[in-house]
C-alpha cells in the first residue's frame, strides 16, 4: 500500500474491526476499532513489518474479547505507560536527570552544585528507588562521615541537600512523603 499526502485506512475483509492506518510517513500500523461506553476507540495493535497481518488478527481477536468485557484497551494501555514512566522516574538517578537537574539549574542558585553534592556523596543511592531509601540508611551514612572526620554541618548540609531532591520528588507525585523527613540533623 503506497503512502499518500494524507492518512488512510483500509479495513480487514476476514477481521472487520481490524483495520491497517497508511500514514504519510509510509508507516502503517495495525489498530483496532472498537466501543467503550459507546465511544469509538482505536486501540494500537503493532506496527507492519514488527508484526504479520495473521499476528495482528489473533491479537485482535483476544483485545475483542478483552473490550467486550467493558475493558479500555486505550486507558489500559496508557495507564500501563504511565506506571511504567512512575517507576522509572522512582529511581534517584532518572529523577535527578530527567526532573530535578532542570529544575534545579534555572530556579535554584546553587542548582549545578546541588546535583555535584548529591552525585558525589549519595553515589550509592543513585540505582536505588527513591521510596526505598531509609532513615537507617541514612543515618548510618551520617556516622560513617562523622567517623571520615566531616563537620556535623556538613553532613547537615548535604543530607539537607537529598531531602530537598526527594520534597521535590513528592511534589511531582512520585512519593506519597519524603522517606528521610525522620532523619535528624547530627548536633
Amino acid at each position: 500500500l503506497p503512502a499518500e499526502h494524507l492518512r488512510y485506512r483500509v479495513w480487514d475483509a476476514l477481521k472487520p474491526n481490524l483495520l491497517l492506518d497508511v500514514l504519510p510517513s509510509g508507516k502503517k500500523v495495525f489498530r483496532l476499532y472498537f466501543r467503550h461506553n459507546g465511544k469509538p476507540r482505536f486501540n494500537t495493535i503493532g506496527a507492519w513489518g514488527t508484526i504479520t497481518l495473521e499476528q495482528a488478527r489473533a491479537l485482535s481477536t483476544t483485545q475483542l474479547g478483552e473490550a467486550a468485557k467493558g475493558i479500555d484497551l486505550v486507558d489500559q494501555k496508557r495507564e500501563a505507560a504511565r506506571e511504567e514512566t512512575h517507576k522509572r522516574l522512582l529511581v534517584l538517578d532518572t529523577f535527578l536527570d530527567e526532573k530535578y537537574t532542570p529544575w534545579a539549574i534555572s530556579n535554584l542558585k546553587s542548582g549545578p552544585e546541588s546535583i555535584k553534592t548529591i552525585r558525589r556523596n549519595f553515589s550509592w543511592l543513585l540505582t536505588t528507588p527513591m521510596n526505598k531509601i531509609t532513615v537507617s540508611a541514612l543515618s548510618k551514612w551520617q556516622q560513617a562521615e562523622l567517623k571520615r572526620g566531616l563537620k556535623p554541618a556538613t553532613i547537615n548540609r548535604t543530607l539537607a541537600t537529598l531531602r530537598g531532591v526527594l520534597t521535590k520528588a513528592v511534589e511531582h507525585g512520585l512519593l506519597p512523603s519524603n522517606p528521610i523527613t525522620k532523619v535528624k540533623d547530627i548536633n
